[in-house]
């Protein structure tokens, strides 16, 4: 929503607000002082012990008039609206420049775990022996079974990485 509609929101509510003061024109109006010295304005006095009475009059605004000045005191104000705007679109440049980071980043790390994928499946496919580290340190030797797996693992991790 821009300045100008901004403006016409708030003049339209305090146009609004003054519609339900109306009524109250050329009534009497009691002012008085609470229990704290704090003056008070009410329309029942027996609220209070001493209150003054006297009567307000007040005319009817013309609201297409305060509209129409509302608006005009907020102006176009085209240098706010062109600040905005290049603000908004240095936001938008920003946050093309960080998605385009982001997407370089993982497409970086896409074409480094498909390269390791690959070296492992490799390793795999010619190797006749495969082993795992134990807690000790001592190599244990898999089985025939367990090699057959571990070249399908291997296989799979090249699939999800390198999109073949």
């Amino acid at each position: 929503m821009n300045r100008k509609n901004q403006l016409a929101v708030v003049a339209g509510l305090l146009i609004g607000s003054l519609g339900y003061t109306l009524p109250a024109a050329g009534q009497t109006v009691y002012r008085a002082v609470d229990d704290l010295g704090n003056p008070a304005f009410t329309d029942r006095p027996e609220e209070y012990v001493a209150a003054e009475a006297f009567d307000i009059q007040a005319a009817a605004p013309k609201r297409k008039k305060i509209v129409q000045e509302s608006v005009a005191a907020a102006g176009d104000n085209d240098d706010d609206n062109d600040i905005a705007a290049q603000i908004r679109a240095d936001q938008a440049a920003e946050d093309e420049a960080a998605d385009a980071a982001k997407q370089a980043q993982q497409a970086d790390a896409q074409a480094s775990n498909c390269t390791n994928a690959t070296k492992r499946f490799e390793k795999y496919k010619s190797a006749r022996r495969l082993y795992r580290q134990t807690d000790d340190g001592e190599r244990e030797y898999l089985s025939d079974n367990e090699i057959d797996s571990a070249r399908v693992e291997a296989k799979r991790s090249v699939d999800q990485w390198c999109g073949s």
